[in-house]
């Protein structure tokens, strides 16, 4: 991959899927924590290597839907400073935190 600035990159088929949803390494995204934090503001740091290495993914308090390793990312929350593996696939994806559950996310602007 071939930036703008010159810049080049090797990159596997699941980095480069990843690059074109929004999630790469220095992303600022907001996720939706579930109550009582509702929207965190995030930094994604690096891809998730697996329990062994990052810990288990964190799940929100009352997300629908269960997590999987395959569209994890560790990021950094904002807020505190604190670290967490967080699933980032595009399904969760949503347009504005208007009416959003917990797991979702937005690329902040």
């Amino acid at each position: 991959l071939t930036f703008t600035d010159g810049d080049e990159q090797d990159m596997t088929s699941t980095d480069f899927k990843s690059l074109t949803e929004g999630v790469f390494e220095g992303a600022q995204l907001r996720y939706h924590c579930g109550a009582p934090w509702l929207w965190a503001d995030v930094i994604v740091q690096e891809r998730y290597e697996g329990r062994r290495k990052h810990g288990a993914i964190w799940e929100a308090d009352d997300q629908p839907y269960g997590s999987t390793a395959r569209d994890a990312w560790v990021v950094e929350f904002a807020n505190d400073g604190s670290w967490a593996p967080i699933d980032l696939r595009l399904t969760r994806k949503v347009a504005d935190e208007t009416g959003s559950v917990p797991g979702t996310w937005v690329p902040m602007k």
